[in-house]
């Protein structure tokens, strides 16, 4: 098992992330759709901008379904950290996974000695943000493709992992 890190420090390599993204009527979950990697509102209007995932030995998928309390966010995946860092397109910044104590405003999970809180939410503990998919360009259609084609070859990335499914697994 795992144990968290300081805040934005990075996921070991060998580390499984848990995804949950969002049920559609249009989506078979056959496959990984890029939409299941979009930055939310909320984490496009916070200083870093990433997209939660949990550490799976800190947070099963009931879990991090609970924590994000959206009864559409039920489509699970997995990624390893190690295989998210080798993923390069253009001249993009790599993707990295890293810790996020901060991705609340009214949850604190963790004390300054990174020991679990008393009564926090159970596998807030294994909250990491996925990192790289947030352009640095200034002008905004350069940075919403730049967006849509990390998140393109992300999905294509989660979905030749095969490690995907709809929660419950059945």
């Amino acid at each position: 098992m795992s144990k968290p890190g300081k805040h934005q420090e990075p996921l070991n390599q060998d580390d499984i992330v848990i995804r949950v993204g969002l049920t559609s009527s249009q989506h078979n979950y056959d496959s990984v759709s890029p939409d299941q990697f979009i930055i939310t509102k909320d984490e496009r209007a916070r200083d870093w901008k990433r997209i939660s995932v949990y550490e799976n030995s800190l947070t099963s998928d009931g879990q991090a379904i609970k924590l994000l309390k959206n009864k559409k966010r039920l489509f699970i995946i997995k990624l390893n950290v190690g295989e998210i860092r080798s993923i390069v397109v253009n001249s993009s910044k790599p993707f990295d996974v890293k810790w996020d104590h901060e991705w609340h405003p009214y949850i604190k999970c963790l004390d300054k000695n990174l020991n679990k809180i008393h009564g926090s939410p159970p596998g807030c503990e294994g909250h990491a943000g996925l990192d790289g998919l947030n352009s640095d360009s200034n002008n905004k259609r350069e940075a919403k493709m730049e967006r849509e084609e990390l998140r393109v070859e992300l999905a294509r990335f989660a979905e030749s992992k095969k490690n995907f499914y709809l929660y419950p697994k059945n």
